[in-house]
C-alpha cells in the first residue's frame, strides 16, 4: 500500500530498533496511519520531521490471536514501512 501525507508525529523509543510514525493524508477527511519503521540490516530511519510531506510505502500484515484463558479472539493489523521518502521539507 502506498500513500502521500504529512508526518504528524515521530516516536523513537530509546534502545529499541523501531520508529513509529503517524502520517495524515491530504484529503478532505484525512486518514491517519500509525506505521512502524524497523531500523535493522544497515537501514537507518530517513531524515524526516513532523510537518514534512512524505511518500510512504507500507507492507500490511494481519494476525489473529486467541486469549488462552478466556478464549476471546482479537485481530491485529500492522503497517510496516518499506519506503519513506521526503517529498517536501516543512
Amino acid at each position: 500500500m502506498e500513500f502521500t501525507g504529512t508526518i504528524e508525529r515521530i516516536i523513537r523509543p530509546e534502545n529499541k530498533p523501531i520508529v513509529t510514525v503517524v502520517i495524515a493524508t491530504a484529503e478532505q477527511k484525512p486518514n491517519y496511519y500509525q506505521c512502524c519503521f524497523f531500523v535493522r540490516d544497515g537501514k537507518d530511519f530517513p531524515i524526516c520531521k513532523a510537518g514534512d510531506l512524505v511518500y510512504c510505502n507500507v507492507n500490511v500484515t494481519g494476525r489473529k490471536w486467541t486469549d488462552p484463558e478466556s478464549g476471546e479472539v482479537s485481530y491485529f493489523t500492522s503497517l510496516n514501512i518499506t519506503e519513506l521518502v521526503s517529498v517536501k521539507k516543512s
